[in-house]
């Protein structure tokens, strides 16, 4: 699980903003390595809930239902 600030993929502000842009290509990567599966980001004081993003793509995963 990671906690920090400012989303990566935001959805109340711009996708391009310095901030977010530097989560993605610094953090991201090492999310992605350490296989985490769960993160809270605080900034934008909303609930999102998504597919998993991997490489900033979309990756859907078949249901176990």
């Amino acid at each position: 699980m990671a906690v920090y600030h400012v989303p990566a993929y935001p959805s109340a502000r711009a996708f391009t903003g310095t901030t977010q842009t530097m989560i993605r290509e610094h953090w991201v990567p090492l999310f992605e390595k350490s296989s985490i599966q769960l993160v809270f980001e605080n900034h934008d004081h909303a609930y999102k809930r998504t597919y998993p993003i991997k490489t900033t793509m979309l990756m859907k995963m078949e249901s176990s239902i």
